[in-house]
């Protein structure tokens, strides 16, 4: 019976994160889905540590999928052209800590940095 609720347990943190996920392509979500039922297994499985307690050195299933989504997003704005793009993927970024701004002052000199030679070119 306690496997079944540790079960429980696991597929509505993963349904959580599944839904937070919504925004993504399915194989995308389902690959990281499915690297964290994964990291699940193998970290509840270690002696003395329990089901919730890998849950809780998680965090919240919205804070994992806001993590990959921007991860995704700023992969995207790596590979974009546009400067509005990149803009809003590294603002995004920034807005999560000290590295994320250290990578908006990076590419924003960047896309500054193109606007000054495109209009030098006009």
């Amino acid at each position: 019976m306690g496997e079944t609720i540790m079960t429980r347990i696991i597929n509505q943190y993963l349904a959580e994160l599944r839904k937070a996920l919504s925004g993504m392509t399915v194989s995308e979500r389902e690959e990281i889905v499915d690297e964290i039922r994964t990291h699940i297994a193998e970290r509840s499985a270690q002696p003395g540590i329990t089901v919730e307690e890998v849950l809780r050195r998680l965090g919240p299933a919205e804070e994992i999928a806001r993590d990959y989504t921007n991860g995704a997003l700023l992969r995207r704005a790596n590979r974009s052209r546009s400067p509005w793009f990149i803009l809003r993927a590294s603002y995004r970024w920034a807005k999560t800590g000290v590295q994320g701004s250290r990578y908006f002052s990076w590419r924003w000199s960047d896309i500054r940095a193109a606007q000054r030679l495109s209009s030098a070119r006009s």
